[in-house]
């Protein structure tokens, strides 16, 4: 049942079975989910938890739109290091790291908050870098202190195909090969997530997939898309704007990938797609390169799902849904979705799953839209999940600390 109340936030989760939300500390010290989120989180847990979307973007829609093309809220932009890793496909993969000088010494225990984006985003996102400027601006400068990585999916942000395999939400290995990575280097520094749409479905499949052995210690959902299979109906057959605009301009944007990595897809030496011919990959860049009414769901159809080696559409949309393997997560996790999304919508949401979870917690407001949540403070537009985001990380690192 919903375990804290409040007059805009509903939250959903197993309050009688709460977990502690550090598995190796002092449990006398530890507090529980519930407990940590209605001290460290108030923006989410208290009485007065409310989002107040701006009169400029009402609507859960023009929310949407405006976080695909509307300008970034933070204060200033975030700088990066990028480093680029190749994994065992023969992947490349293109980390983004902040702030600049962090990363120097490997005996920092400073905890890294690995960012996965949406589909077609990447470090320079609206919404990532809204999150970031804030959670790695120094304490002193009245931020956060934190660090971060954001893992750019294959093709996104200017990272060139080297595999003939997109991204999707159970392609953990991918993120499996940035945690060996970064604790190359990093070996006592916590690890934390914070995963936006498709990025956060990704997280979820990753934490069911390992449970107890997560390596990941905590992490923080934004409008993650559940439900794969009920969001591709949604695209295909919902509202003018979901069919007529996101189905579109979503599969548009990955056809722009293949179109500048064509060459790799019609390459035989990799081993994941040892399955198909060359006449059947032809075939699949020919439907997509010339498809005049491509969408999201064409193009996964015709592309993604048999260059991963799936049998078709409903199997991949099948696997890919993370809703059903919630009740593997054994890691602290935090899902903000808000009810008027118009991609995830409010009948496809893991109620259930969160309401019997003692990890998982679900928060769900009136409004908000699809990683939108714009609302105006001190005369400017900002992005109100930027908040329990911070008050959640910052929470979390501090909680470790006393734990310990």
């Amino acid at each position: 049942m919903a375990s804290i109340s409040s007059t805009d936030v509903q939250i959903l989760h197993n309050d009688a079975r709460s977990a502690p939300i550090h598995r190796c500390a002092s449990s006398d010290k530890t507090p529980t989910l519930s407990e940590f989120m209605r001290s460290a989180v108030p923006s989410l847990c208290s009485l007065q938890s409310a989002f107040i979307p701006s009169r400029l973007l009402p609507g859960g829609i023009i929310q949407t739109m405006y976080s695909s093309a509307g300008p970034s809220t933070a204060i200033r932009a975030v700088p990066y290091i990028r480093k680029s890793i190749m994994v065992p496909d023969g992947g490349n993969i293109a980390l983004d790291f902040a702030p600049l000088t962090a990363f120097e010494s490997a005996h920092e225990k400073t905890p890294v908050i690995i960012v996965l984006h949406g589909a077609l985003g990447g470090s320079k996102a609206s919404y990532v870098q809204a999150a970031l400027e804030p959670l790695t601006r120094p304490k002193a400068q009245g931020g956060s202190g934190l660090r971060a990585v954001v893992f750019n999916f294959r093709g996104c942000n200017g990272t060139r195909l080297t595999s003939p395999r997109l991204y999707h939400p159970r392609m953990t290995d991918d993120l499996r090969s940035i945690i060996l990575y970064l604790r190359s280097f990093l070996p006592d520094a916590p690890l934390y997530a914070l995963g936006f749409s498709m990025g956060a479905s990704l997280l979820s499949c990753y934490l069911a997939e390992t449970g107890e052995s997560s390596s990941i210690s905590a992490a923080f959902c934004v409008s993650n898309v559940f439900d794969y299979m009920g969001c591709t109906a949604e695209l295909d057959s919902g509202g003018f704007v979901s069919r007529r605009i996101f189905n579109p301009v979503i599969g548009l944007g990955h056809r722009k990938i293949v179109a500048a990595n064509r060459d790799v897809f019609l390459s035989l030496e990799n081993k994941k797609c040892s399955s198909l011919t060359l006449q059947q990959r032809k075939k699949a860049m020919s439907k997509v390169l010339w498809n005049p009414s491509i969408t999201m769901s064409s193009f996964t159809a015709d592309l993604i799902a048999p260059f991963d080696g799936y049998d078709g559409l409903s199997d991949f949309l099948e696997d890919t849904s993370c809703k059903s393997t919630l009740k593997d997560v054994r890691v602290p996790l935090v899902c903000l979705n808000a009810l008027d999304d118009p991609l995830m919508k409010s009948d496809l949401l893991p109620y259930r799953e969160a309401e019997s979870s003692p990890y998982v917690m679900l928060a769900l407001t009136p409004k908000g839209g699809h990683i939108g949540w714009y609302s105006r403070e001190n005369g400017r537009i900002t992005q109100w999940f930027v908040r329990p985001i911070c008050e959640y990380f910052e929470g979390i690192a501090k909680a470790r600390t006393i734990s310990l």
